[in-house]
């Protein structure tokens, strides 16, 4: 297969993604109608799409920092990310770390969200794997999980997808 034919089976499989997922958003928001509910459906597919993941491919990194950027590459098809880390003010301390990527998987631009961010389950994908390798030690930390939260999304009519990961003890 020449490069073109890969670009163009890559991009068609994101843009088939996209399609899908367009049609399950709104069968679970005509289903569910609060944007409550549909927030917590769609975290809940995220993470049951994480533990599937999880199962079949374990982190190859000890640092968070690499697993991050390896599964977004791995499963989303993602290249250029960035990686930002909050540090306790005045200290070396981790208080938790960002992920800012512009072509997010899941994301159609300008789509009414009313509330809810359609790239939630990549946030929760992500944030359940990583629990998953802290809790199985594959990857070394001195806190036990994290807890995730779509700060900006390309849906909701920013530029970029940012989701923040916040340390917990």
């Amino acid at each position: 297969m020449s490069v073109r034919e890969k670009l163009i089976k890559e991009s068609a499989s994101s843009y088939l993604i996209q399609m899908i997922y367009i049609e399950a958003y709104a069968y679970l928001r005509q289903k569910y109608g609060s944007v409550e509910t549909l927030n917590n459906k769609l975290k809940a597919m995220g993470r049951r799409i994480g533990r599937s993941v999880f199962k079949y491919y374990k982190p190859p990194h000890k640092s968070i920092t690499g697993n991050v950027k390896e599964i977004i590459k791995t499963i989303a098809g993602i290249q250029n990310t960035e990686l930002k880390k909050d540090y306790l003010e005045g200290t070396k301390d981790l208080r938790g770390f960002s992920i800012v990527f512009k072509k997010c998987p899941l994301c159609v631009e300008e789509v009414e969200t009313e509330g809810v961010h359609y790239c939630t389950p990549t946030m929760c994908i992500m944030e359940e794997y990583i629990n998953l390798g802290l809790k199985a030690g594959y990857v070394k930390k001195d806190f036990n999980r994290v807890e995730g939260k779509v700060l900006k999304s390309v849906s909701g009519g920013d530029d970029v997808c940012e989701y923040y990961y916040k340390i917990k003890e």
